[in-house]
């Protein structure tokens, strides 16, 4: 069979978790023999608004560069009003949508796989289903219910009454994308029951199908130093993640023989650092290889997922 697969980062240039587990994803199903292809935005212009193909093998990535005045890769890190561009440029974009189509019209896939349209936008559900090619869509974030991606507030509380535009928003992606996705895939009951209690894929077959586990981390144990409890948190580091509430929780504890562990990297670091600057039990490591992150796996008692 030949999939496509298609996200808004894709290594070296990989941004959070939906990427590297689209990526994941991908490479099995190469392995498995299938004629596995990816499309996946350059996170920076080249001189080029066309596409460039990657080939490893079996494996190929179509880069190209969405006409926009930044990336998802790094616009958190531009002011408020050059975000507030992006995101409106983003809602259609046009030259998505051809540059997709024409990917698709040449390689012709028997499936698409979308794993979240941030960065690239909606118009590439239309691309997808103006060939007539079926879409499975995972849902990784709440990008087309919330215009701020994660339900909250921009002072990070938790959003329970939207904003009229933030309604309107919504209004606007349920006409674009509702009926589009043929199978919509959530990690979560939730995750699901927000999209859906919003109007949005009322025609989709829904599964709900928890995250994979990497088998490739996780398959060896190594012997614990029981003399120390280790706590691990992996992922961005990011307000929605929770892990200033994981840090807060942790400094209460009294227990000398305890550290806990923070891999990953992103915008709320050096907050993050601060908070926990006076204890020394609280490690920053930082982006890791997975090799790296195999063993950190290995050495710890329990994993910490505190998003809110």
């Amino acid at each position: 069979m030949k999939i496509c697969i298609i996200t808004y980062a894709h290594s070296p240039s990989n941004v959070g978790g939906a990427d590297l587990y689209a990526e994941k994803i991908s490479k099995q199903l190469s392995k498995r023999g299938h004629d596995v292809f990816s499309i996946s935005a350059r996170p920076t212009f080249e001189k080029s608004l066309s596409y460039s193909l990657e080939e490893n093998g079996n494996y190929r990535v179509y880069w190209f560069y969405p006409l926009n005045i930044s990336t998802f890769h790094n616009v958190a890190k531009r002011s408020a009003f050059i975000q507030g561009i992006w995101r409106i440029l983003d809602l259609w974009n046009i030259h998505s949508y051809y540059v997709v189509k024409k990917i698709l019209k040449l390689e012709k896939p028997d499936i698409v796989h979308l794993h979240t349209p941030v960065g690239l936008s909606p118009s590439v559900f239309k691309a997808v289903k103006s060939l007539g090619i079926p879409l499975v869509f995972t849902l990784h974030d709440y990008y087309l219910i919330c215009p701020r991606i994660g339900l909250l507030h921009a002072s990070g509380e938790i959003c329970t009454s939207p904003h009229p535009l933030c309604k309107k928003y919504l209004k606007f992606n349920k006409k674009l994308v509702s009926d589009a996705p043929d199978v919509v895939i959530a990690p979560s009951k939730f995750a699901m029951d927000m999209h859906t209690d919003n109007g949005l894929f009322n025609s989709a077959n829904k599964i709900v199908l928890p995250n994979a586990v990497d088998f490739e981390l996780a398959s060896s144990v190594a012997k614990k130093d029981h003399a120390c409890t280790q706590y691990l948190y992996v992922g961005q580091i990011r307000p929605h993640k929770g892990i200033h509430t994981l840090i807060k929780a942790f400094s209460k504890l009294e227990h000398e023989n305890i550290r806990l562990n923070i891999v990953g990297s992103g915008l709320s670091e050096a907050e993050l650092k601060q908070l926990a600057h006076e204890d020394n039990r609280i490690i920053f490591h930082g982006r890791i290889s997975d090799n790296d992150l195999k063993k950190m796996y290995e050495i710890s008692d329990f994993t910490v997922v505190p998003s809110i």
